[in-house]
């Protein structure tokens, strides 16, 4: 047993035992083989031996794939085939089936070669079962948390989703109710409370202005026949047509409610005098200068409308109202189609 190597070239040719190179392999904790371009097991280590259950005399020297494989050829995927053939390096993982058993194995290029001057490859092997089965266990769980998340993730999705269609049919809901509470159904405009809101601010708003603010109530005249002659739905209608000529006639900063039935308020910002106040009323009355047309019907229609003053004919809502009030029955007895206030020194009284 020598220890001596010569040079031929860039390589070393294998001579006796290379004991030097035994003790590198034995001390692989995986089964280690130097095997040629034949496939001849040069050397194996310890690990090979013991894990085979062979005795060197067995193993080196034998035809690597019937001494480990049994069979007669490499098997396919063999690395140190596939080394070989390529002039480079090769690893790969290989499943066992008969002992299922992963394993990684691997065919190195060497600087060696036999005295026959056969390439020699370091053929390790290595069991990687438990690392497999680790990974497989690993991808699963993986897969198995990406589903849970996954299917978290929808509900959640589906979750907001219901929420935001309850957030928006609750604002719907809330639009509604607030639309009911200070818009008249029928013609859309700000309702009778509505209009007691609006006015208060706009009081307080006069105050600090120093400024006049004008009321208008107007009322269709002979507005109970076009109901009993023509029914309530033409009624409606024409209702819906005169509120929206009313708006449209009202100035930017202006507001035209309904009151009820046939009755419409307004009220009327920065109002110099009670000419100002005359002028914007009969405003108002022109807008039923021309007939309306209801399911092609004509429908000539006039109004009254009373006025009062702020801070003149009262400074709170009551006696505005009852004074505008008062004011829209004096134009109807003086034969309608008219705009009228009363005297500043005139007092309220029932308009019955």
């Amino acid at each position: 047993m020598n220890e001596t190597a010569t040079e031929s070239g860039d390589r070393r040719i294998l001579t006796g035992d290379e004991v030097d190179i035994q003790g590198v392999l034995d001390s692989f904790p995986q089964y280690v083989m130097m095997v040629d371009s034949d496939h001849t097991i040069v050397m194996a280590n310890k690990c090979l031996y013991d894990t085979f259950g062979l005795r060197p005399a067995e193993v080196v020297g034998s035809y690597c794939p019937k001494a480990i494989h049994n069979l007669d050829i490499p098997f396919e995927g063999c690395p140190v085939e596939e080394a070989h053939e390529t002039g480079q390096s090769v690893e790969r993982e290989l499943y066992d089936e008969p002992t299922d058993r992963w394993m990684k194995s691997a065919a190195y290029l060497t600087d060696l070669m036999t005295q026959e001057h056969k390439t020699v490859y370091l053929h390790v092997v290595q069991d990687i079962t438990e690392k497999k089965r680790a990974d497989e266990a690993l991808t699963q769980l993986r897969a198995s948390l990406e589903e849970t998340v996954a299917l978290r993730t929808e509900e959640l999705e589906l979750a907001n989703l219901e929420l935001q269609r309850e957030n928006l049919e609750r604002r719907r809901a809330e639009a509604r109710i607030r639309q009911l509470a200070y818009y008249d159904t029928l013609t859309g405009l700000p309702n009778r409370t509505s209009f007691s809101d609006l006015l208060s601010r706009e009081i307080d708003t006069t105050d600090a202005q120093g400024k006049k603010l004008g009321i208008a109530l107007l009322d269709l005249d002979g507005f109970k026949a076009v109901n009993d002659t023509t029914g309530h739905d033409a009624g409606d209608a024409l209702l819906r047509l005169v509120g929206k000529r009313l708006e449209e006639a009202t100035r930017a900063n202006d507001v035209a409610a309904r009151m009820g039935g046939d009755e419409f308020l307004f009220i009327l910002t920065e109002i110099e005098d009670p000419e100002a106040l005359g002028a914007i009323a009969q405003r108002l009355l022109d807008v039923f200068a021309e007939p309306f047309l209801v399911d092609g019907k004509q429908f000539p229609v006039t109004a009254s409308v009373g006025g009062a003053l702020y801070p003149d004919d009262g400074t709170d809502e009551i006696t505005l109202m009852k004074r505008a009030d008062l004011a829209m029955y004096r134009a109807k007895s003086m034969g309608r189609n008219q705009y009228f206030r009363l005297p500043v020194d005139e007092p309220s009284a029932n308009s019955d």
